[in-house]
């Protein structure tokens, strides 16, 4: 399985990249929470919230464990102290991703 970020469904979405159009469909790609809400929160209007969402449906979903988000945290703070700031976006996506291999 491979968890993806928004930027990702967004180009896939959009045919932006013919290699990733071709590859998509026969990968097992998950997106989590996050990603879910950064799609939806640069939706233009009701119509392009549905194509957003019928997107989405074909994708599997990878829920976020409670217990993940201590991770989330001890990570961020890691990268902190080694002087590099993440969004806390990307850090829930990675540490996700590093949990489930």
């Amino acid at each position: 399985m491979i968890l993806v970020d928004a930027s990702v469904v967004i180009d896939w979405s959009q045919g932006k990249d013919a290699k990733l159009q071709q590859l998509m469909p026969s990968l097992l790609v998950a997106v989590c929470g996050v990603t879910q809400a950064e799609l939806l929160h640069g939706s233009r209007d009701p119509a392009h919230r549905q194509r957003l969402l019928a997107d989405l449906a074909t994708l599997q979903f990878l829920p976020i464990p409670d217990a993940l988000w201590i991770t989330v945290g001890d990570n961020l703070a890691a990268l902190r102290s080694n002087g590099v700031t993440v969004p806390l976006p990307d850090a829930v996506i990675a540490t996700l991703g590093l949990k489930t291999i």
